[in-house]
Formats: C-alpha cells, sequence, structure tokens
C-alpha cells in the first residue's frame, strides 16, 4: 500500500490534483479538533482517509473540482466525533456536518451541500448500509477509503486498542472479533476499491490468526 506522494506534499497540491487552493486550511481544523486524540477516530484516521481517497482519485480520472471537495469530505467526515459508544453514527455524522458547515473556506462554499452529501453517506450502517445512500463513484471511494483503515500498517494500534477503547471492549475482545468482521462484514465497491484492497483482504486474516494464536493461547 505504499504511495509515493507525502502528506505535506497533498496539502500543497504539488501534483495539481484538485482545483483551488491548498488544503493547509483544513488540515489546521484537523489538528485543533477535538476528536482528535480519540483511539480510533482520531487526527491519524481522518489523514488516512484523507490519503487512501487521493489515491483512489488519482485512480479513477477524477476531474480536479470534484478531486477538492472529495478530498475535504474526507477529510472532516469524522470531524467533532464524540468517541462515545452509546452515541449512534447518525450522532457522530450530524456533530461533522455542523463542523463543516461552521468551518467550511469562503471558497468552497458552492460545494458545501455536495461535500455534506458524501460525510452522510460515510454513515456506519454495516455491509449493507452502504446501499442506503445515492451511489456513485465518490461515495464508493469515500467509504472504501474509510474502511481501508484495518488495512494500514497501524492497524493493531488503530483497532484493536483505539477502536475498543472507544466502544469499552478489550483487546482480546477486539482480536477475537477481527475475522468474523473481515470475513463477512469487509467489502469495497469502487474498482480503485476492490483492486486495492481486496487481494490483501486474505492476508490479513491470516496474520489476525496468528496474533490470535501467538497472543491469545497459553496465556
Amino acid at each position: 500500500m505504499k504511495q509515493n506522494i507525502t502528506i505535506i506534499q497533498i496539502f500543497n497540491n504539488d501534483e495539481k490534483l484538485y482545483a483551488g487552493g491548498n488544503l493547509w486550511y483544513y488540515a489546521k481544523k484537523l489538528f485543533f479538533a477535538k476528536n482528535a486524540k480519540l483511539g480510533y477516530h482520531n487526527f491519524r484516521h481522518m489523514i488516512h482517509v484523507m490519503y487512501q481517497v487521493y489515491d483512489g482519485i488519482k485512480c479513477s480520472n477524477i476531474n480536479p473540482v470534484a478531486a477538492r471537495y472529495l478530498l475535504i469530505a474526507a477529510m472532516v467526515h469524522d470531524y467533532g466525533h464524540s468517541g462515545n459508544k452509546n452515541k449512534s453514527d447518525d450522532f457522530n455524522i450530524r456533530r461533522a456536518v455542523r463542523g463543516i458547515k461552521r468551518h467550511i473556506h469562503p471558497d468552497d462554499k458552492k460545494d458545501l451541500k455536495e461535500i455534506i452529501r458524501l460525510v452522510q453517506a460515510t454513515e456506519w450502517f454495516g455491509e449493507a448500509g452502504h446501499n442506503l445512500f445515492e451511489r456513485d463513484m465518490f461515495v464508493d471511494i469515500l467509504r472504501d477509503a474509510d474502511t481501508s483503515q484495518t488495512f494500514d500498517t497501524s492497524w493493531m494500534q488503530q483497532v484493536i486498542f483505539g477502536l475498543g477503547t472507544e466502544l469499552g471492549k478489550s483487546p482480546r475482545e477486539m482480536l477475537e472479533a477481527q475475522i468474523p468482521f473481515l470475513e463477512k462484514r469487509v467489502k469495497f465497491y469502487s474498482p480503485w476499491g476492490i483492486k486495492k484492497f481486496t487481494p490483501i483482504l486474505k492476508e490479513r486474516i491470516e496474520e489476525v490468526k496468528i496474533w490470535k494464536e501467538k497472543v491469545l493461547t497459553h496465556e
């Protein structure tokens, strides 16, 4: 999953992939977001999704105007997340929408409606929930990028410990739950996501099996 471009280069728009000015305005909003230090829905996750969306845009021939608002939606899709297991994803999506309405850059107000639509389409209903929204290439790429956190090199920290903390579950419980989740609930939809992540799904399942064998047995 190595990509040759850096986060700073993306914010600078060095490759001129998206329209308008650079994205440092939004980087600053994420840096100081209340959820930046959460276990899972944190700064790293918001940046991870943006980084993967950038790759999806490059592989999908998306026009520069759409590329810009898709990247913004990726960055803010979890803005202000509560990290509270007792709050619904709908609650957190509404917080993200309020945040982007409050912080949208004047130059991007013309695309606010589309940014909000994309953020709302990241609401988690499990695999079936993907079809609850008006699907298009942009929605598919954003949701695939959001799902891809489990394939990052930091998946153990982010998912097992970080998300586990937010859900009130132990690392053991989270590790035990990974294989059923990966086998039954993880699916990709965009041509980019299918090509990039589906082939490594089996690899991640095998890696989880090794972790379970090495750290959960003969304690």
